[in-house]
């Protein structure tokens, strides 16, 4: 996933650039408390071309955020302010577009925002409102730019803190490896198959908080299945409530009982 060896199950519970050691992650991100008990949150990302392992022996060219695909998730409270320096080391103009709210001059989506090759510039903006959000880049054509792996994962916890949970963050992605605008490889955080072999673990009863976030370019749908798993679902943005209670079964076929 990662140039720094991030891999796809590691990714699962990595953000803030908490798998670096502590001298390699001030120079990308860096906490500072401000008086009103909220914090300053600095990132630094940079944009870099770079290919990529999708699968055993099979690259992709992609453009990356700080070396890997996904770009590093980003994490703050409802209220913190962020401030991302965006680093363009490629070699294509590119943007940062957050989700979320913020000034129109931090938005990152019309031509005057873009960063040429070599530029930096900086974002920053009030973390809200709180929910699961993205990154990616929005330099035209669009499409482009965000298959070939200008994206990530932004998430604002509410101020009022949840109920403590084993927390992961999958990105289903897809790689159209012969450029022709069709998907020749699916994965989910990157490297197709990779947890045939590592699989997912959790505990069993204890509380699990799945960030699921689809960015497949060239799909109109895609889903996530999970054997013998019932769920609450919270669809995009900030519900408090869950949308749909869903009936999973189990691999010896026997269904269980809906939430809802």
């Amino acid at each position: 996933v990662s140039v720094d060896g991030l891999s796809p199950t590691a990714y699962l519970r990595t953000w803030n650039f908490s798998h670096l050691p502590p001298e390699q992650r001030a120079r990308h991100y860096r906490e500072t408390p401000r008086p009103d008990g909220s914090l300053l949150r600095e990132y630094e990302l940079v944009a870099v071309d770079r290919e990529i392992e999708i699968a055993p022996r099979v690259f992709f060219p992609a453009w990356t955020f700080n070396g890997q695909v996904p770009g590093p998730t980003i994490r703050a409270t409802e209220g913190d302010r962020v401030k991302v320096t965006f680093l363009n080391q490629g070699t294509h103009p590119h943007t940062i577009h957050f989700h979320g709210w913020h000034a129109p001059e931090m938005d990152g989506s019309m031509p005057e925002h873009q960063v040429m090759p070599g530029e930096r510039f900086v974002y920053e903006f009030d973390a809200e409102p709180f929910g699961m959000h993205l990154y990616h880049c929005h330099a035209v054509p669009l499409k482009r730019h965000i298959h070939k792996g200008l994206y990530g994962v932004f998430i604002v916890d509410p101020r009022e803190a949840r109920p403590p949970a084993d927390e992961l963050v999958m990105v289903m992605n897809g790689f159209d490896t012969n450029f022709d605008a069709d998907n020749e490889v699916y994965a989910v955080n990157t490297v197709a198959n990779y947890y045939m072999h590592e699989p997912v673990q959790v505990e069993v009863g204890r509380l699990t908080r799945i960030y699921l976030v689809n960015l497949t370019e060239f799909d109109l749908i895609n889903s996530l299945h999970l054997h013998a798993m019932f769920f609450d679902v919270f669809r995009t943005e900030t519900p408090q409530k869950c949308h749909d209670g869903w009936v999973a079964r189990p691999a010896a076929g026997r269904a269980g009982t809906p939430l809802l």
